[in-house]
């Protein structure tokens, strides 16, 4: 089976091989074993099936945003996008109707599959049918059988050119500039299917290409009217075909850029030289600046974040008292904006240019966020298959590690967090791990496990208790353990700051952060390798302190107290010494132990810590020189 997975082998394949393995007389637990491997094989192979076809897709829409680069001739960009949409969504057909300009008509433009010349002929008003439907509303529609579908208006016409098809289920999404429709790009099947959200979020994005590419072809239209009805404007329609040019080289100077991984300062940089040095900004959708290009030196202020929620909401490029702002975004996700200083020297043609970049820097951003979540993944695979494992295929581990950029030999500490409500932690502790450097956050065992670079596991459970706590929204409780490194030695740590945070539930600690050793003594049980003398020190040390600065014997009294039972008179008489005496020495011990400390959980856990002080004394005395 791994053979298969490394040569990239079919579905059918493996299926063969199962079933082959599967007649041999096996045992029952081997063929558990081979069902088990079959399944996970089978998972990889869909995961790599999943991955080459958003490669496909990706390509696709980049190819198409270079063919919108380069400006060829309208039907050769439309027919191209209709073909990809038709391979991307594995469609029996694929087309795209425009509305008719001046009337309520719309026709079929392109076709790809259709073999019905009736089909091809068909026009339609602007209310008919599922296209109607997408026209009206500005919206992707779709139907798993056209026949039965109730929310459109069906047209004797229309449905015969459909059933003449042979078609069944139909996609269409709009061709939108701005907030205007100019037709419908569809994708069609000949049998009943329903149409995944990631195959219209492809179709909407290809659909989005061909409203860039009619909005040029009717600039070039434009300017072609333009040098035909005004011979005395030549040299102005001459500059105007120049700016044309520079738009164009610019899509696809930027998209090369993005081709060969240059970051958004790089993208900003060149699109600020083609706008004559004008001084811009990106920012994110929150209007936090991001990158500055060309000098800019300017504040965001309120009339930007105004002028984005317009760009926004319109979805082309707008003036906003100086500025000139377009959104940098997809059909799934919002970026944030191009801002460019402005006082009207930026035309129309340089509007364009700005959206243009805008589609580019979106490509940009969507890629890095694919990135992001990736990584992201691995990171979680990583720490749940370190803790997972009781120190086998350690290499391979390390060099996944290595590859992350995490170095397993360095001392790490685990912890192990839990909010106050259900809601899982994970996004909100790796979106504060990301500026910690080198941590990582997973799942295992139903928690989250963050692994820290440092030492001090103390300081590092009341970072997470604290600090994840705001990201989360929500109390946050959190044990950790170790230092450790190596697989090893943080499994183990992972398997005390479980217990641990156990522990704290139990007790009811919410919203703090702790370890086994200052869980006082169910810590001192729990500890992967218990520290009596850390108990001790946690528990009595405020005394022990007291008692070698001051020279007294405050902890002899503590002593004396807690073998008369907590009697106060019979202390003091035992330890020769006034009742009033006794009862101020009580009152420090209160101020050095805390009020509670004659508190049930509390008692016992001084008294544990008198006698294991007692023992550590008795051992060290013996083992001087001369001891018996």
């Amino acid at each position: 089976m791994l053979r298969l997975l490394a040569r990239d082998g079919s579905a059918e394949e493996l299926m063969e091989l199962g079933a082959c393995v599967a007649s041999r007389d096996l045992s029952t637990e081997d063929a558990d074993a081979v069902r088990e491997m079959k399944d996970l094989s089978r998972d990889v192979l869909g995961l790599l099936e999943r991955r080459r076809r958003r490669e496909v897709e990706l390509t696709a829409l980049f190819q198409s945003a270079i063919d919108l680069a380069a400006i060829r001739d309208l039907d050769g960009v439309l027919e191209a996008i209709v073909r990809r949409t038709r391979l991307l969504l594995h469609a029996d057909v694929a087309y795209m109707s425009l509305i008719d300009e001046g009337s309520d008509d719309t026709h079929l433009r392109v076709t790809c599959g259709v073999v019905s010349p009736t089909f091809q002929q068909l026009r339609m008003q602007i209310g008919d049918s599922l296209g109607g439907l997408v026209l009206q509303t500005g919206m992707p529609a779709s139907t798993r059988n056209y026949f039965d579908e109730t929310r459109i208006a069906h047209v004797a016409a229309v449905d015969a050119a459909v059933a003449d098809e042979g078609l069944v289920a139909i996609l269409g999404v709009p061709l939108l500039l701005g907030t205007r429709v100019i037709g419908v790009l569809y994708a069609a099947h000949r049998t009943e299917r329903t149409f995944s959200a990631d195959e219209i979020a492809v179709a909407s994005s290809l659909g989005a290409h061909a409203a860039v590419a009619c909005d040029n072809a009717r600039l070039f239209q434009s300017m072609h009217t333009a040098l035909a009805a005004l011979n005395d404007a030549n040299e102005t329609i001459r500059q105007r075909s120049d700016l044309i040019s520079t738009a164009a080289e610019v899509h696809l100077r930027l998209t090369q850029l993005l081709a060969h991984g240059s970051d958004l300062a790089v993208l900003a940089e060149t699109l600020s030289r083609a706008l004559g040095g004008t001084p811009l900004a990106i920012v994110d959708r929150r209007g936090t600046t991001m990158v500055v290009a060309g000098g800019w030196s300017q504040e965001v202020e309120s009339k930007i974040h105004e002028g984005m929620r317009r760009a926004r909401r319109e979805g082309q490029a707008v003036r906003v008292d100086g500025y000139c702002l377009v959104s940098v975004r997809t059909s799934q996700e919002d970026f944030g904006a191009i801002v460019a200083e402005s006082d009207g020297d930026l035309d129309e043609l340089g509007l364009r240019v700005l959206e243009h970049a805008a589609l580019v820097m979106a490509l940009l951003l969507t890629m890095r966020t694919v990135v992001a979540e990736t990584e992201k993944r691995l990171r979680r695979d990583l720490v749940d298959d370190l803790l997972s494992t009781n120190g086998d295929n350690t290499e391979a581990l390390v060099r996944r590690a290595i590859a992350l950029g995490v170095d397993l030999e360095r001392p790490y500490v685990v912890a192990v967090a839990v909010g106050e409500r259900s809601a899982d932690l994970t996004i909100a502790a790796s979106t504060w791990a990301s500026s910690r450097g080198e941590s990582l956050v997973g799942k295992h065992q139903g928690h989250t496990v963050l692994l820290i670079a440092g030492t001090d596991a103390s300081s590092a459970a009341q970072m997470v208790a604290t600090e994840v706590a705001r990201f989360a929204g929500q109390k946050v409780t959190a044990a950790s353990a170790g230092p450790g490194h190596g697989v090893v030695q943080l499994r183990r740590a992972f398997q005390e700051a479980q217990r641990s945070l156990a522990v704290m539930i139990r007790m009811g600690a919410v919203g703090v952060g702790s370890t086994a050793a200052r869980l006082g003594f169910a810590g001192l049980m729990l500890a992967e390798r218990p520290d009596p003398q850390a108990f001790v020190r946690t528990t009595i040390g405020a005394v022990l302190d007291y008692d070698a600065r001051r020279g007294s014997r405050l902890l002899h009294t503590l002593h004396v107290y807690l073998e008369h039972d907590r009697n106060v008179s019979g202390a003091s008489r035992a330890l020769q010494i006034h009742l009033n005496t006794m009862r101020q020495r009580l009152d420090r011990l209160t101020r050095l132990l805390g009020d509670d400390w004659q508190s049930a959980r509390r008692l016992l856990e001084v008294q544990v810590a008198l006698h294991l002080h007692s023992t550590l004394d008795a051992v060290r005395a013996g083992s001087e020189p001369g001891a018996p």
